[in-house]
């Protein structure tokens, strides 16, 4: 988590801001899924790695620059250690994650990760998903369904360690790198969100309804 955070930093000093979301790509559209922790982002993401036409950009945290472009930056896949791992991924080496109030993690390795990495895009579909719902749904909204999420979760940091981190430097001139920080990363979600169709994801308890719903988008 500390390495994370400096390289975090590193990145957004120079206009690469993280976002707490997944992402993949799919017939040049890349899928950005908005999701509090728990909601569901890695148990969908791996499903959906598990057909073949979808490449991985991030399980957690791809990457926005100040055009509102999105980049792969693709650390581990992370699954809660007395949940079911999906197929295809029970067999690949992992290591735990202690998160304390969260919980046991286990983690697996990007190096075996066998999905193919980013790939060219020309459509962004940015969803938030919610579950709980009987039917999967995946429905056009307006932005502002998802703007307090991408203000939590992208300017702010919540869900990231990219947050609190940042203040426990001292001095006038690490407060002014974070307000440049800060007005880079508002200009990096507003324009990601320009490009982007916005939906909200009624997500079922069925997985396999919430693939099939993605793909008949």
């Amino acid at each position: 988590m500390a390495i994370l955070s400096r390289v975090g930093k590193a990145l957004d000093e120079i206009g690469l801001h993280r976002l707490h979301a997944m992402a993949a790509i799919k017939n040049e559209t890349l899928y950005l899924g908005l999701m509090s922790s728990g909601v569901g982002k890695t148990t969908l993401l791996t499903h959906l790695l598990s057909e073949a036409e979808f490449s991985l950009v991030s399980d957690d945290s791809p990457l926005i620059d100040r055009k509102g472009r999105v980049y792969p930056f693709p650390i581990r896949m992370g699954f809660e250690a007395e949940g079911i791992i999906p197929p295809g991924w029970n067999e690949a080496p992992f290591y735990t994650l202690n998160r304390k109030e969260y919980g046991l993690k286990k983690l697996v390795s990007i190096e075996d990760i066998k999905s193919p990495i980013g790939g060219e895009y020309n459509r962004i579909k940015l969803f938030k998903g919610e579950r709980g719902f009987e039917n999967a749904k995946l429905k056009p909204v307006s932005f502002l369904k998802v703007f307090k999420h991408i203000f939590d979760q992208g300017i702010i940091g919540v869900g990231l360690p990219i947050l609190f981190e940042y203040f426990w430097e001292f001095g006038p001139i690490d407060f002014l790198r974070k307000i440049k920080i800060f007005f880079s990363r508002s200009l990096s979600f507003y324009c990601l969100v320009k490009r982007s169709e916005v939906y909200e994801f009624q997500m079922s308890s069925e997985i396999s309804e919430n693939i099939k719903e993605m793909n008949r988008n």
